[in-house]
């Protein structure tokens, strides 16, 4: 086909999908560029709404090119590209949520753009992973039985039949788990029921995870132009204290968390003509938690003062959303609007013990309703061939105790493309965060290739201001960089101040490299610097972190299905702590840290086998990770000690 009519995209397109699946995504990368090049060749035969279309499958499957080099950040662009281009392109979106995963603090964005992939996809065997819908897994990236790769394993063809895809993981510190999905498609229906399990003793005491994930999907096509979706997920976890807090010995010895989730979600999309789609969903949550630790507050000899706390709460809550997506020539539309509905109840009990003698201190409940409601519109609006400038507007309300809050947030980017392979980004927005019932909203997560979604106190009122540099000096080296700028006004129902003020800043710089097609070099730049700007003893949070990073991979890829992964980081935080008898307490740490990745991709999409050595060199050091408002840590990042896993996949 290409010695017949060069000028086509499509084999380049095709054969570009077959070399990535055959292990070769160097080669890959080189014919999707060529066929994202000759895309408006086809204007003869397709409309343009069409060719805008094909141009965003390509830029989609371009970033999951990206990703198997560890070209990272170029994928998360290749996705937001492709979503400008068709705000309806289920492929993107889930490109985004697949993305996200590898990429701290932006869980939310990661499960919300989950939920837009799936009410916007067509009927496929695509299974869906249990765990990837969960925004809070507590698990190590590279660590989990599976990860997330949008139909890494299935034929680029669909046809009615039953597939299977089951992993397994098993490694240091008792760690094993897996997951099992089996999926299927008859004419007008298709399903997914999967099941996922890990478990691990963890690196040092109570540092243990125990954790269960099981779902159900069906989607069915009521006409050529509706489909509906049911869903059902329930998840259980159980652990001890997983927090890294720059002293390796500042742990609890009995901290335990269980948390029970069930969730139920009905979703609707009707296509009313090839521009224009609406979908909708509701979704139920059913929420039950305790926790129990003890610290010690005091000391008179001979015994220390210990304060021991039980609590427990359940959380029930509903949220509606409808969206409309239009999508012309020049101009694509996404306006929506959603309410949600939470009751979070529960008691903490307390009590002080001194040696013997124990002190009961009066129990607290509490019972909480808070109630959201927004409204949104985003347009994208080509001014050029080379501008592309992005508006929104949203309006929410939001109600919980003391906090009543009417907020009107103005959004606002731009996509410019200054100079051939030369793109400048920038976007300055406003978000109110809400109580989140499953952290899943069918708003857009980015403003020109920037996250505005991060998991946040709730009620919190953020201004960010950003701006990147995209550079493609050829088809093989690339570089750029972004720069995130966030200003938070925090509401504090708990104390006498009535609210509190942070600043953080999270730039990167990254340089990808293709000096030969079997191999690929990353290098990046990532600063992040969050600052607050009242002195607080009691928050969860220090006063300051700045943390400085600078990961470099190198990544090799035989035709023969092998592939090795390097990747060296040095890595640097500089640490300040607010103490209770005033002043503050500063520290830093700064260290190297190497994972390596061995593997065989086996013939014919049938699976792969897997080896992650993390921290090769056993190093031990200091570290500290961002706390969530609840207490919780985020998924862990690292761990001070070495650690070998091996995984497999296998599809069928």
């Amino acid at each position: 086909a290409k010695e017949l009519d060069p000028n086509d995209p499509t084999p380049w397109f095709y054969d570009a999908i077959r070399k990535q699946t055959l292990n070769r995504p160097g080669e890959a990368l080189l014919d999707m560029q060529q066929a994202i090049t000759l895309n408006d060749n086809r204007a003869v035969f397709r409309s343009r709404l069409l060719l805008d279309e094909d141009l965003a499958s390509r830029s989609a499957s371009l970033g999951r090119i990206y990703n198997d080099l560890a070209f990272e950040t170029l994928a998360l662009r290749q996705g937001a590209k492709a979503l400008n281009a068709d705000p309806a392109d289920f492929s993107a979106h889930r490109l985004l949520a697949d993305m996200y995963a590898s990429r701290p603090r932006h869980e939310i964005a990661r499960v919300s753009e989950l939920l837009q992939s799936q009410l916007l996809q067509p009927l496929n065997l695509n299974p869906v992973s249990p765990q990837l819908a969960e925004s809070n897994l507590l698990i190590a990236e590279g660590q989990g039985p599976s990860a997330p790769s949008f139909n890494e394993f299935n034929p680029l063809f669909t046809r009615d039949r039953t597939t299977i895809q089951a992993s397994a993981v098993i490694g240091e510190n008792a760690t094993y788990g897996g997951e099992a999905t089996i999926s299927g498609l008859k004419q007008w229906f298709s399903y997914s029921a999967g099941a996922f399990y890990y478990d691990t003793d963890g690196f040092r005491p109570n540092n243990d995870l125990n954790q269960g994930i099981y779902n159900v999907f069906t989607q069915m096509a009521l006409t050529p132009k509706q489909s509906l979706q049911l869903e059902y997920r329930f998840k259980d976890t159980e652990n001890g204290d997983l927090g890294l807090r720059f002293d390796m010995e500042d742990y609890s010895s009995d901290r335990r968390d269980e948390v029970e989730e069930q969730l139920g979600r009905i979703g609707y999309r009707l296509s009313i003509n090839p521009n224009q789609d609406v979908v909708a969903s509701v979704i139920y949550v059913s929420k039950q938690g305790t926790q129990r630790f003890s610290q010690q507050v005091g000391y008179m000899d001979p015994f220390p003062y210990i304060l021991n706390q039980n609590s427990n709460e359940e959380t029930n809550s509903i949220t509606g959303e409808v969206q409309h997506i239009f999508r012309t020539k020049k101009l694509r539309s996404v306006i929506g609007a959603g309410y949600s509905d939470h009751d979070h109840s529960g008691f903490q009990d307390l009590n002080l013990s001194f040696g013997p003698i124990i002190s009961l201190l009066p129990s607290s409940e509490f019972d909480n309703k808070i109630r959201h409601a927004n409204a949104y519109s985003y347009l994208h609006y080509d001014m050029s061939e080379q501008l592309m400038v992005s508006l929104g507007l949203s309006f929410e309300t939001y109600d919980q105790d003391t906090i009543n809050e009417d907020q009107l947030n103005p959004k606002m980017g731009i996509d410019w493309k200054m100079l051939p392979g030369l793109t400048l980004r920038a976007a300055a927005f406003r978000t109110l965060t809400r109580s989140w019932a499953s952290n899943q909203t069918l708003e857009p997560t980015q403003i020109a290739g920037f996250n505005q979604f991060f998991v946040d106190r709730s009620g919190t009122d953020t201004w960010s201001y950003c701006s990147g540099l995209d550079f493609k000096l050829s088809n093989r080296i690339t570089l750029g960089g972004e720069l995130t700028y966030r200003y938070l006004t925090s509401p504090i129902i708990s104390s006498k101040r009535k609210s509190e003020e942070a600043k953080e800043q999270m730039h990167r710089a990254y340089i990808y490299y293709l000096p030969i097609r079997k191999l690929s070099l990353s290098l990046e730049y990532l600063y992040e610097d969050y600052l607050s700007m009242q002195a607080n003893q009691e928050s969860l949070k220090p006063r300051s972190l700045l943390t400085q990073e600078l990961p470099l991979t190198l990544s090799y890829f035989s035709p023969f299905g092998w592939f090795i992964k390097g990747r060296g980081r040095y890595i640097r935080q500089d640490i300040e702590f607010d103490i209770a008898t005033g002043g503050t307490a500063k520290d830093n740490e700064d260290f190297v840290i190497a994972d390596l990745s061995l593997g065989y991709r086996f013939p014919k999409r049938i699976g792969k086998l897997s080896m992650e050595i993390h921290n090769v060199f056993d190093t031990n050091f200091r570290y500290y990770d961002m706390v969530l408002p609840s207490g919780n840590t985020f998924n862990p990042e690292i761990k001070p000690e070495r650690e070998v896993i091996l995984s497999m996949t296998v599809a069928f």
